[in-house]
């Protein structure tokens, strides 16, 4: 079986030396070789001619599981592992296998999670049986027009720069993903479920805040991410989303999941947000908004899995973090207020 480790957590176990100034509390692992999806902005996708050693902006060293019993010590210490899956032929049976070796063999009792492309109701099961935790099924995109112009775009070719392609896959739909959303919700339990969402694909401000609300109406947990623009890749030429947007995304999704608020709170224009209606939010959310520190800054922290903080995954070391892997500073979270009231002020920026 093909296994690599992110960079940040084979600094960790002590394998490689490179300064890190991002506690890393994950251990995470890319499961596979080759990839059969078609994400027009993923390194992995057949459809890319990049590093089969990256996905986004992360390196991924391979490892040999062998390897790990000799950190076994560094790796129980961690307080969750997450396995990032390449969609092949066998893949479910393989991490399987890996989770009852981290069980088992590295002797590992924290959470285990795994984001992994819809698989059938028995797998999962059998995935929950195995000793997993948590599971991520990925959406990306918050519309069947972008799933199918994003995910599925594309000829099936038998062989693209060296990646096979399954010709015999049954593509997903949309809505069947949603369905497996569901499924995986009656298997590992409510708040144990997790999608991922990229802001910058091409949906309106609209059309994201949707699909937040509906997500989070079944206690689907999301983990935002931002565009990334990458080598090899189909929209390698295609812009990130501002941050402003981002930001304003980031506030909107913790209003929608921590406070428990509605679409009659947001003020859109042709699909952009432009702002919250002040009326229909109580008191104490909307001086917290509008007055005070912004709920501290939370809100732009990383979301999803617990303790997933995945440092450089959207931009590059020194700029502005997309998701902050830590508490703000007071300068921070004030730049990020002005940041998401800039945005909306600014009705030239139409959402891309």
């Amino acid at each position: 079986m093909q296994l690599r480790a992110s960079l940040g957590t084979l600094v960790k176990l002590g394998i490689k030396r490179v300064k890190m100034d991002v506690p890393v509390n994950t251990g995470y692992f890319l499961v596979g070789s080759g990839c059969r999806g078609r994400c027009d902005f993923c390194s992995q996708s057949y459809r890319a001619d990049g590093r089969a050693d990256k996905l986004s902006r992360i390196i991924w060293p391979q490892i040999d599981t062998d390897t790990l019993k000799e950190h076994s010590n560094k790796l129980i210490a961690l307080e969750r592992i997450c396995f990032q899956c390449l969609d092949y032929p066998g893949l479910s049976q393989d991490l399987t296998e890996l989770i009852l070796y981290f069980r088992n063999d590295v002797g590992y009792c924290g959470s285990l999670s795994a984001s992994i492309n819809p698989v059938s109701l028995n797998a999962l099961i059998e995935l929950r049986n195995a000793g997993l935790d948590y599971i991520s099924v990925p959406l990306d995109v918050p519309t069947e027009k972008l799933y199918r112009l994003r995910k599925i775009a594309g000829k099936i070719n038998n062989e693209s720069h060296g990646k096979t392609a399954d010709a015999s896959q049954k593509v997903k739909t949309f809505d069947s993903v949603l369905d497996i959303l569901k499924e995986s919700i009656s298997v590992f339990g409510k708040s144990k479920v997790t999608t991922h969402l990229i802001v910058g694909l091409g949906e309106s401000d609209r059309e994201m805040i949707e699909r937040l609300i509906w997500l989070s109406d079944r206690k689907i947990n999301v983990g935002l991410f931002a565009f990334t623009p990458l080598a090899g890749t189909p929209l390698y030429d295609r812009a990130p989303p501002s941050i402003g947007r981002y930001r304003a995304i980031q506030l909107s999704y913790y209003l929608i999941s921590e406070k428990r608020l509605n679409i009659n709170i947001f003020k859109f224009q042709n699909g952009k947000l432009v702002g919250y209606i002040e009326g229909n939010i109580p008191d104490k959310i909307c001086r917290e908004i509008f007055e005070e520190d912004i709920f501290g800054g939370v809100c732009f922290r990383t979301s999803g899995c617990p303790e997933c903080r995945r440092p450089y995954y959207n931009e590059r070391p020194g700029q502005t973090p997309y998701n902050y892997p830590r508490s703000l500073s007071s300068g921070e979270i004030r730049e990020a207020r002005k940041a998401v009231f800039d945005y909306f002020k600014n009705t030239n920026e139409v959402p891309k």
